[in-house]
């Protein structure tokens, strides 16, 4: 159970990181919330909007809590430092996407009313990575 327990952690840790690296270049982007007809994206904005997709960027962070549970970590219960980790890199990733929103971007509004799916499953994946760092971390 611990194994497939560390092995959906690491599953969650990998997707956020991937869509960190993939959202800015590759997705059509944020959108300001509900429109009549076609939705307007942010980063076809001239002055602003187009850093509201970089923020997506900070998903990279997820990159470390899942390095530690793979090289070190993996048939141990999670250490407080790699909790700490782990809340150091949801409060980064949650920082890039309040200065999304603060620019243009409706975050849940585009990953799931949109819908972007991606965006959506990253978005799931950092509260799930919580609960299974947490579940591991309990004493048998």
């Amino acid at each position: 159970m611990r194994a497939l327990l560390n092995l959906a952690y690491l599953a969650c840790c990998g997707w956020i990181t991937w869509i960190g690296l993939w959202w800015p270049d590759r997705a059509e982007g944020f959108v300001p919330g509900p429109s009549e007809g076609d939705p307007f994206y942010c980063n076809r904005l001239m002055s602003a909007g187009g850093e509201d997709d970089l923020m997506v960027s900070f998903f990279l962070v997820f990159a470390l809590p899942g390095v530690l549970r793979l090289i070190g970590a993996v048939f141990t219960r999670p250490s407080r430092v790699e909790l700490g980790i782990w809340g150091v890199a949801t409060t980064v990733a949650a920082f890039g996407l309040f200065l999304a929103s603060l620019d243009c971007a409706a975050v849940f509004y585009t990953a799931f009313r949109l819908p972007a799916p991606e965006l959506a499953a990253a978005l799931l994946a950092i509260p799930a990575s919580g609960l299974i760092l947490w579940w591991l971390s309990r004493r048998d």
